[in-house]
């Protein structure tokens, strides 16, 4: 009988077992291993759930603190699809006169206040970023605005019909 090796000693219980099955893997069937089945919310959750998104958009502003020269609020959405809460919050110049001065906008999961992603104009100038993506693979002076503004846009789409 031939004898395998492992070279890490804390696997030796895990080289005992395969060698005792002969040194073979038996592949899983479907029927073996088991899925989580998860039911999607009620309407009466989904509605629980975006008031309490709802909820978690007014707190990320309240400690969003901002000057008298900016203004800011915020819109949530719950996507039941994903069970995530998303907030924007959108800052900007307060002065109607000078309303290209500042503009930006920020997403953030509502349950854990991560910031997802950024987008930013400042004096004509545009900037932003998603966290946990790519960068884009397009040249210009306003990709990183517009891949920002469009996973924005993508995770605040509202699906429900009019």
């Amino acid at each position: 009988m031939m004898t395998k090796s492992c070279p890490i000693a804390a696997s030796s219980l895990l080289c005992i077992l395969f060698a005792a099955c002969g040194g073979k893997s038996s592949p899983q069937t479907a029927s073996t291993v088991s899925q989580p089945t998860v039911s999607p919310p009620t309407a009466t959750e989904v509605f629980h759930l975006r008031s309490e998104c709802a909820q978690l958009g007014e707190k990320l502003l309240a400690a969003n603190v901002v000057g008298i020269a900016l203004t800011h609020d915020q819109v949530s959405h719950y996507d039941p699809k994903t069970n995530r809460c998303y907030v924007q919050v959108t800052v900007q110049t307060n002065d109607p006169t000078k309303s290209g001065d500042y503009y930006a906008t920020y997403l953030y999961d509502g349950q854990t206040s991560e910031m997802l992603a950024w987008g930013r104009i400042e004096h004509g100038k545009k900037s932003g970023i998603v966290f946990g993506l790519a960068p884009p693979d397009e040249k210009g002076p306003d990709v990183f605005w517009d891949q920002a503004v469009h996973y924005m846009n993508e995770k605040m789409d509202d699906d429900r019909q009019n």
